[in-house]
C-alpha cells in the first residue's frame, strides 16, 4: 500500500464553509523546501518514489500557481499524484491539461482521477455556483477525468435528500460514478443523528450502484482487511504537511497538532507523534465486546459518539457483510 503525503499548497480558500475544519491562513507553501525536506525523508524511511501518493490539499490546493505544484510533480516523476479541489471556479485550459496529465490513477484504471467535494445547502451558496460546480464536472469528464464527489453527511442532507435521490443525480444528472461519504468529526449544528446517519448509509448502498470507498472499506474489513481511517494508523503512516511547513499526520488535525517542520531534518520518531499514534490506538471500552469489532475496528478515532451510540455505520456493516455472504453461498 502506498505511503499518502498530504501537500497542502495553500490554507486559504475561495468559499467560507462554515462547517470546514481549516483555519484559514493566506500564503502558499514552499515548493523547493518542501521536496528537500520529503527526499531526505523518503531516504530516512527507505521509501521510493513509486511508494508514495501526494496528494494536493488545502484550503484550495488550485489557489496556488500551477508551476509551484509542478515544480513537486517534477521532483518526484514516479510518485502517484492526486488532489481533492473544491472546483467552484472557472476552469483554464492550463489547469485541466495539468490534471489530466499529472493526476493518473497508476495502480487502479489508469485514467486521471481527481476529488471533489458537495454537501446540501452548505457550499453553494448561489445557484450559478452550483451551476459552474456541476458543469466542472462534466467538462472533467469529457477530458476523461475519473471524478469521485465526497459528500459530507450533515442533518440537512439525511433530513431533506433521500439516499436514491442522490444517487440518481450523481449517476444520471452528472454521469459520475465515484461517490465517497465524510462524517462530520466535531460536534456541532451539522452534525446528524448518528443512529439515523447509519440507516441513510445503508439505504444508499442499497439504492445505488457507484463506486463508494467507504462500502469498499468495509468490504475488505469483512474479508480480514483493515484499510484505510478503519485500519487506525493514519497518523503513524499519514503525513501531511501543512502550507507553512509545519508537518503532522492526518490532514484534519495536522494544521494544529504537529510534530515538526520542513526547516527541521526529518527523524524517525518524534514524541510527540508518538503521543497522535497512541491516541489513535485508543477505542471506547464497549468496543472490544461488540460483534462487529473485528470489521470495525473502532471506526476512525476522530469521530465522536453522541452518548451511548457509536459513530460505526452498524446497520450498513451488518448488510453488507449479510450480502457478502449470500453471494458466497451462491458460488458454493
Amino acid at each position: 500500500m502506498q505511503k499518502i503525503i498530504y501537500v497542502k499548497t495553500t490554507e486559504e480558500c475561495q468559499l467560507d464553509c462554515p462547517h470546514c475544519y481549516v483555519q484559514k491562513q493566506f500564503g502558499f507553501f514552499k515548493s523547493k523546501q518542501t521536496c528537500v525536506w520529503l527526499a531526505k525523508y523518503l531516504k530516512l524511511h527507505k521509501l521510493q518514489e513509486n511508494d508514495i501518493r501526494i496528494v494536493f490539499h488545502g484550503g484550495e490546493p488550485f489557489l496556488c500557481p500551477i508551476g509551484k505544484l509542478q515544480f513537486v510533480v517534477d521532483a518526484f516523476p514516479q510518485a502517484t499524484f492526486q488532489a481533492t479541489t473544491n472546483l467552484c471556479y472557472e476552469l483554464s485550459d492550463k489547469l485541466i491539461s495539468f490534471i489530466t496529465t499529472n493526476f493518473i490513477d497508476k495502480y487502479g484504471t489508469g485514467k486521471p482521477f481527481l476529488k471533489t467535494s458537495w454537501d446540501h445547502k452548505i457550499r453553494f451558496k448561489s445557484l450559478e455556483l452550483k451551476k459552474l460546480w456541476e458543469e466542472n464536472v462534466r467538462t472533467l469528464l469529457l477530458h476523461g477525468v475519473d471524478v469521485q464527489v465526497t459528500v459530507c453527511l450533515t442533518n440537512d442532507l439525511l433530513d431533506e435528500v433521500e439516499p436514491i435521490v442522490l444517487a440518481t443525480y450523481f449517476a444520471s444528472h452528472l454521469g459520475v460514478v465515484h461517490v465517497n461519504f465524510e462524517r462530520v468529526t466535531r460536534k456541532s449544528e451539522f452534525m446528524p443523528d448518528l443512529l439515523s446517519q447509519d440507516l441513510w448509509l445503508r439505504d444508499f448502498y442499497m439504492a445505488s450502484n457507484l463506486n463508494v470507498p467507504m462500502f469498499e472499506e468495509i468490504q475488505e474489513a469483512c474479508k480480514g482487511n483493515l484499510i484505510g481511517c478503519r485500519a487506525r494508523n493514519c497518523m503513524r503512516d499519514v503525513i501531511t504537511i501543512n502550507a507553512n511547513g509545519t508537518v503532522g499526520g492526518c490532514p484534519n488535525t495536522a494544521q494544529t497538532k504537529y510534530y515538526t517542520h520542513i526547516n527541521d531534518q526529518p527523524q524517525l520518531e518524534y514524541g510527540s507523534q508518538q503521543i497522535l499514534i497512541h491516541s489513535e490506538q485508543i477505542r471506547h471500552s464497549a468496543c472490544y465486546s461488540c460483534e462487529l469489532f473485528s470489521i470495525c475496528n473502532g471506526d476512525c478515532h476522530q469521530l465522536t459518539w453522541q452518548r451511548e451510540t457509536c459513530p460505526a455505520s452498524k446497520y450498513l456493516m451488518r448488510k453488507i457483510y449479510a450480502d457478502m455472504q449470500s453471494t458466497h453461498s451462491a458460488r458454493n
